[in-house]
């Protein structure tokens, strides 16, 4: 009896180490993890495997408990004992229950490196079963919040962005067929989608303030990752809307950034985008290195095509950095900029803020020009061959 007693506890412990590796790889997300060294070499390994880990602490909580009733089946003979270790069981598995549901709910803080350190005795048999067996990918992973635990709908979710996303106002007769395009298209990767190390325009994080604003200017993106020494070393990302808060370094405004491996499905990444409320994140390779940069307009370009950035689709962008100064597209309308900011720029031939300086100039003026009107002073931010894109305007006071 103390044999079968003690089968019978190895098996429920057995079921409660793959429940609690099953619970992990549920809650597993990188966006949850500071950017150190040791989570980013955690994070790649980890990601990598997660739908394996997850299929087999499924399939080891299933043998754990059969393994409990063959124990019973074949050393049990008195039906009287057959009936206590029927008791038995139920009453353990019931306190497991218990336990189960309490970890459910105290687990909201996760630890990598605990994910890490729990599955490291099954390490190698992933690595191994992955290679034999390859993708586990009947079983897929449940998106579920963590504070709430309710499950993820993604086509609600995509909705919702693409509603708010602007230049797509366009597809709403055919949202549902995008919204279908990219649910079907589960099995592309993420460096499909990504914008490659060699194309990555980045900033040091030691570069002064001016730099990151002219970097901003012209790239044309609205976010621009950090970097310390090399790119292999992102430490962050800076939004270019933060420019205008007039930061003492760069520092200062930056977010933390999100890590996830190059192997990671593009239906994934995009739940991801959408259930945590982010836009932008690192693509590692299996060393830990930088493979690119994903954003979520990268993924939505790659089913339906371009886009645009904020830049790209945003033509009458003023911005009031005070009660003097502007930073003015090139697009913005006399019209709207007299009647809305109160000014009183002079009308003309021309209908927009790059019609007005063009005709002071009688030229397009070059980036890095300033042009005095009146009590305006025009200087060029941002401009090319063929037209005016960028403006800082200045009120200076009438003589």
């Amino acid at each position: 009896m103390i044999k079968i007693i003690v089968y019978l506890l190895i098996s429920l412990f057995s079921a409660y180490y793959f429940y609690l590796v099953e619970s992990a790889a549920v809650r597993f997300n990188s966006h949850h993890f500071d950017e150190t060294e040791e989570n980013k070499n955690y994070c790649s390994f980890l990601a990598k495997y997660n739908n394996e880990i997850y299929a087999f602490s499924l399939f080891g909580m299933i043998v754990s408990i059969l393994f409990s009733f063959s124990v019973i089946i074949l050393f049990v003979i008195n039906p009287l004992h057959i009936v206590i270790s029927y008791l038995l069981i139920a009453i353990l598995f019931l306190i497991m229950i218990v336990i189960f549901n309490y970890g459910k709910k105290s687990s909201i803080d996760f630890d990598l490196s605990q994910y890490y350190l729990l599955i490291k005795p099954i390490k190698s048999l992933i690595i191994f079963l992955e290679k034999v067996l390859g993708k586990f990918n009947a079983i897929p992973i449940p998106q579920s919040n963590l504070y709430f635990g309710t499950p993820i709908n993604l086509n609600a979710e995509f909705h919702e962005i693409i509603q708010e996303m602007p230049g797509i106002s366009e597809l709403k007769e055919d949202e549902s067929d995008v919204i279908n395009k990219i649910i079907e298209n589960k099995n592309q990767k993420i460096n499909e989608a990504m914008t490659a190390r060699t194309q990555i325009v980045g900033v040091e994080i030691t570069a002064n303030i001016d730099e990151a604003l002219n970097l901003f200017i012209d790239s044309g993106y609205s976010k621009i990752p950090v970097y310390e020494d090399n790119l292999d070393n992102i430490k962050g990302i800076i939004f270019s809307k933060d420019m205008f808060q007039s930061p003492k370094d760069i520092a200062s405004i930056m977010r933390k950034v999100v890590y996830v491996p190059e192997t990671k499905k593009s239906s994934e990444m995009l739940n991801q985008f959408l259930t945590d409320n982010f836009s932008f994140a690192v693509v590692v390779d299996e060393f830990g290195g930088t493979s690119g940069i994903i954003t979520v307009e990268d993924l939505i370009e790659e089913m339906f095509g371009e886009i645009g950035d904020e830049y790209d689709v945003e033509e009458k962008l003023i911005r009031k950095i005070n009660d003097t100064t502007y930073i003015l597209s090139g697009k913005v309308e006399i019209d709207f900029l007299n009647e809305n900011y109160e000014l009183n720029l002079p009308y003309g031939e021309y209908e927009t803020i790059a019609g007005l300086v063009s005709s002071i100039t009688g030229k397009i003026p070059q980036k890095g020009e300033t042009i005095s009107l009146d009590n305006f002073s025009f200087h060029i931010i941002k401009s090319d061959e063929t037209k005016i894109e960028m403006v800082r305007m200045t009120l200076t006071p009438e003589n």
